[in-house]
């Protein structure tokens, strides 16, 4: 079973914190799906700036990741993916949200990321995940 993982973490305001509904909707649309429950086991999400240091402590052989991205979250996204990536250098890293640019600056400056989603991710996370499942190639998949 390959551990998927979602993080979409959000500032602490006064007590408040904010349920993660975009990523809870990637993860709704694949995971509603029986194919999908076959082959993957869905994991945490992280939605608070918790130390990475602890995270890294609880989560447990990521096969992939998933980051939605926000001006008050890339940084810590782009901290946390890059220490995921040296303990497990095998994990699949999913960059996507208003952050990520339409081009391939993120690929290029930042080598851990290895993928970014352009735009909706709903059906491009389903597809990454299916196209990874029957071993198909990746890059054939819309808005990578």
């Amino acid at each position: 079973m390959n551990n998927v993982y979602f993080v979409q973490p959000n500032n602490d305001l006064s007590g408040s914190l904010f349920l993660p509904y975009a990523v809870g909707t990637i993860a709704a649309y694949s995971f509603s799906r029986e194919e999908i429950n076959r082959e993957y086991r869905l994991c945490q999400f992280v939605f608070t700036k918790r130390k990475i240091e602890e995270l890294l402590e609880e989560i447990e052989k990521p096969y992939i990741i998933g980051f939605s991205n926000y001006m008050w979250s890339v940084q810590y996204n782009l901290d946390l993916a890059s220490a995921i990536k040296k303990k497990w250098p095998e994990c699949i890293i999913v960059f996507g949200g208003i952050q990520v640019t339409d081009d391939t600056e993120y690929l290029n400056k930042y080598p851990f990321i290895d993928l970014l989603i352009h735009g909706e991710g709903e059906e491009v996370f389903y597809d990454i995940l299916m196209a990874l499942s029957e071993g198909k190639e990746i890059e054939n998949v819309f808005n990578i």
